[in-house]
């Protein structure tokens, strides 16, 4: 049973996520957990009530997520973010309920999670892919697409490709006669079918 004025704020939160919000038993176990761990960094800074948490708390909280401590370990910027959110969205519903006059962790962001770098599909992979590429089916495919050599030939003196000013196409023989004119706008059969941007 919740028995100080934070733990019965931090319960009757969970309550409006359960009831009125419908979250899911593991989400409302996640924002609990996040929740305990505030508590207890607000119990160590001596915080009593709701009211006399400051945005210098909330901010604090999170540099303690980061760094860690003898009893926890630093968190990740993904899971201290989670934390974060959980607990902005705590100060949120006390201000709308007019538990407390002002939302501090409104302006405490969370931290941005490292991008990480698509993985590489493996060497195999690529040469099967490779393998059952046929640059004639492509051709076939659709009788006003630009041809390969269209859109993959060099202009002279460059080493990225030219778009040339496509004219006509040979449906059944996959062939493209193509002007040497280079265009910005792609290749394309008539200014009626060029490609809108």
């Amino acid at each position: 049973m919740p028995t100080t004025p934070l733990e019965r704020a931090v319960r009757g939160w969970l309550d409006h996520l359960r009831v009125e919000r419908g979250m899911s038993p593991h989400t409302l176990r996640a924002y609990e957990r996040d929740a305990r761990r505030y508590l207890t960094y607000l119990g160590r800074a001596g915080v009593r009530e709701p009211a006399d948490v400051t945005e210098a708390h909330v901010t604090g909280f999170l540099a303690w997520l980061r760094e860690g401590d003898e009893e926890h370990p630093p968190l990740a910027a993904s899971s201290a973010a989670r934390a974060v959110v959980a607990v902005r969205g705590w100060h949120r519903f006390l201000a709308l309920e007019g538990d407390v006059t002002a939302d501090v962790a409104g302006a405490v962001q969370p931290p941005t999670p490292p991008r990480r770098l698509p993985k590489a599909i493996p060497l195999d992979q690529v040469e099967r892919l490779l393998s059952a590429a046929s640059v004639g089916d492509t051709l076939r495919r659709c009788a006003t697409a630009p041809c390969w050599r269209c859109c993959t030939a060099s202009a002279p003196g460059s080493a990225r490709p030219s778009v040339s000013t496509w004219t006509t196409s040979t449906w059944g023989s996959g062939r493209c006669a193509c002007s040497a004119r280079a265009t910005r706008s792609g290749c394309y059969r008539s200014a009626a079918t060029r490609p809108r941007r």
